[in-house]
């Protein structure tokens, strides 16, 4: 197989494993907090105090084992972190469907965030075996399946709660984790393109600091970007309740999921 078709099967492969990796990310958004009241008679206040905690936690330890994840990978090849990350997601997402407390709940959401680095390293993985002056239009597509997952998970994961239930709808995203696992492992081949010769294959953290920090419009975008994730996320583990009040109990997933991934139409 040249290295033309190859490029485009592993981009292929890459977009449907991201579209199901950043959907089993969000799909828990509608049903977070309606899940750990079926834990036990608690008040809205606990309630809302651990929904933020347990949908916040993953993000917190993927900033942490995400950059670890990268230079693993840098030395030793991306598609075994790729493989050995989605059967951990895979893993931690199935067995929450049997938990029954919220500190096991927290604590499954936290590993979930050690393997949460699929993504970033599956873009990297695709970028060692692209032109450059393609580069743009082959990431850009890859970014495509991350950005549709992340709007579907929610709700998908709305329709699957009300559907079949909530620790059930955990079983049948492990399910397409585990399919999204086994097609990289046996269907996408790692391949390099041969480094250009002002090209640098390795980065120190300064080196990168010291990139960021020159260059005030990247810094401004960073910090710009960050706090619109902020506000973007800052609502979401309570606005089921919200519904709730609004709505009442009726399809309460299934319209937490809509209100969610609703506001996707305005990046379309």
């Amino acid at each position: 197989m040249d290295h033309e078709r190859l490029a485009k099967r592993n981009l292929a492969i890459m977009w449907f494993a991201n579209f199901f990796i950043a959907g089993s990310m969000t799909m828990v958004m509608p049903f977070l907090s309606l899940y750990i009241e079926t834990f036990g008679d608690f008040s809205k206040e606990y309630v809302t105090t651990w929904a933020g905690w347990t949908f916040a936690i993953t993000f917190v330890t993927a900033i942490i084992f995400s950059p670890i994840w990268g230079r693993i990978g840098d030395r030793f090849g991306r598609k075994p972190i790729l493989v050995a990350m989605g059967f951990g997601l895979a893993i931690s997402v199935f067995t929450m469907g049997y938990v029954n407390s919220v500190i096991q709940l927290f604590i499954l959401r936290l590993l979930m965030g050690i393997f949460a680095g699929f993504i970033s390293t599956s873009q990297a993985l695709i970028s060692t075996q692209t032109p450059k002056k393609i580069s743009g239009r082959v990431l850009g597509t890859l970014q495509t399946g991350t950005v549709t997952g992340t709007l579907m998970g929610p709700l998908l994961g709305g329709v699957l709660a009300d559907w079949i239930g909530f620790a059930e709808a955990f079983q049948y995203t492990a399910v397409a984790l585990f399919i999204a696992a086994i097609l990289v492992s046996i269907g996408v081949k790692e391949v390099r393109l041969p480094a250009e010769k002002d090209d640098k294959e390795y980065y120190s953290k300064k080196e990168v600091l010291q990139h960021i920090v020159r260059h005030p419009m990247l810094l401004m975008v960073l910090i710009i970007s960050m706090f619109v994730q902020i506000a973007h996320f800052s609502i979401q583990p309570i606005l089921a309740l919200y519904v709730a009040e609004l709505n009442g109990p009726a399809n309460l997933a299934l319209i937490s999921g809509i209100a969610f991934s609703i506001t996707g139409l305005g990046t379309c």
